[in-house]
């Protein structure tokens, strides 16, 4: 790829350029490269070498900046799209362009941004090699960006040892910090380490926020604690702290997790009194909770009520839940209604779907039934799974 076609590094065009590339005419309003006749400007390296005598990661030397300066979304392709071995050549390119958004920080903070929505761990990890050696500063702002990137990949060991270097380093932690620290221990199932990090905040008196609390409450849901997750919902109300859709919506999967139908019906029902608009997540939750209580009277009334909402719907899951329901309390023929209801809305059904409406039919003693739903997965080649065959 030819890079000489491209702007030129420097957004300020000086005299360093013109002499580096006497081709080139820069136009008295900042235009951009006019170039003459001639040929395309010198490059600095060979087509085998970067300026270290190593093999350049590209042939000619890539152009980091546009209009408004350094080009950070084509500074990260660079970084993806080239071994991680080439990242320090890369940031040292990209630092000669735009010396000023490196040394404020504010450059290295979005390119490790933007490595965490793309999931690039490593890569962001070899940035953060790359500041030590470049003399930049680490703050706050790096620490968040990166364990960020580590709660995105499920990496909460990295994300606590962060935490750590950022005590050895007198790095002032934030609500944002810890909200991605507890997001990281909750994904990787470390439930009561986030908790500890909650404690955490109160005794440095951090400010702990909604966001805070929703993700320490998730973490209660995956750790199957919905008492401890109940608790901490009274506690941030305590704190002022209003809670939102996505809190009882966490809260009422813990406790169907829990196997708390009870609790995940009284939290719906204060939820309704502060959200009159009915969410489907935390409906579909509440129904799996009362069919895993045997409750299927209270699911379908759920369902229905549900239904009557125009402004959300029953989503795929719900009417799992609810068939799921229907078949505990052996009610296969209102499963069945409810399975073609679901199809006639032209929702996808799923493996789930017919494995509990097979699965009424066969406590309803209805086996004609339950060979012909087996023949129409076969047609619609949905595949059967163990629960099915062994149904």
């Amino acid at each position: 790829m030819q890079y000489h076609n491209k702007e030129p590094m420097f957004q300020n065009r000086n005299e360093s350029f013109k002499r580096k590339y006497p081709e080139y005419h820069i136009s008295p309003h900042h235009d951009g490269p006019n170039r003459t006749n001639g040929p395309p400007p010198p490059s600095r390296y060979d087509d085998n070498t970067d300026y270290r005598g190593r093999r350049s990661y590209n042939n000619n030397r890539p152009d980091f900046s546009n209009n408004n300066g350094l080009n950070l979304v084509y500074v990260v392709d660079q970084l993806i799209s080239n071994p991680i071995t080439r990242v320090r050549p890369i940031l040292d390119d990209a630092y000669r362009a735009a010396r000023s958004p490196f040394d404020s920080g504010k450059a290295v903070t979005s390119i490790l941004a933007l490595l965490g929505r793309r999931r690039r761990l490593s890569t962001a990890l070899a940035v953060w090699d790359w500041m030590d050696n470049a003399g930049i500063q680490k703050n706050a702002f790096h620490y968040n960006a990166l364990i960020a990137s580590c709660e995105k990949m499920r990496n909460s060991e990295r994300a606590l040892s962060l935490l750590k270097e950022m005590d050895d380093r007198g790095v002032i932690k934030n609500d944002v910090t810890y909200s991605s620290a507890i997001s990281a221990c909750e994904k990787s199932g470390r439930w009561r380490t986030a908790l500890d990090l909650l404690d955490e905040m109160y005794d440095r008196k951090v400010p702990r926020t909604v966001i805070v609390y929703n993700a320490a409450i998730s973490a209660c849901e995956k750790g199957i604690a919905p008492g401890r997750a109940m608790k901490l919902f009274e506690q941030m109300k305590s704190e002022g702290v209003k809670p939102t859709v996505i809190t009882y919506s966490a809260l009422i999967s813990a406790a169907e997790k829990g196997q708390q139908w009870k609790l995940a019906l009284q939290v719906l029902r204060e939820m309704k009194q502060e959200f009159p608009h009915p969410n489907v997540i935390a409906y579909s939750a509440t129904i799996s909770a009362l069919s895993k209580g045997q409750q299927w009277k209270l699911a379908l009334e759920l369902f229905r009520e549900l239904e009557s909402s125009s402004s959300s719907p029953p989503s795929v899951v719900t009417y799992n839940a609810t068939i799921n329901a229907l078949e505990k309390g052996m009610q296969w023929s209102m499963a069945l209604d409810l399975f073609e209801e679901m199809k006639s809305k032209g929702l996808p059904v799923t493996v789930v779907s017919y494995g509990s409406s097979i699965s009424a039919c066969e406590k309803g003693q209805q086996w004609k039934q339950c060979l012909h739903l087996l023949d129409e997965m076969t047609e619609y080649n949905v595949s059967k799974n163990v629960i099915v065959f062994g149904t």
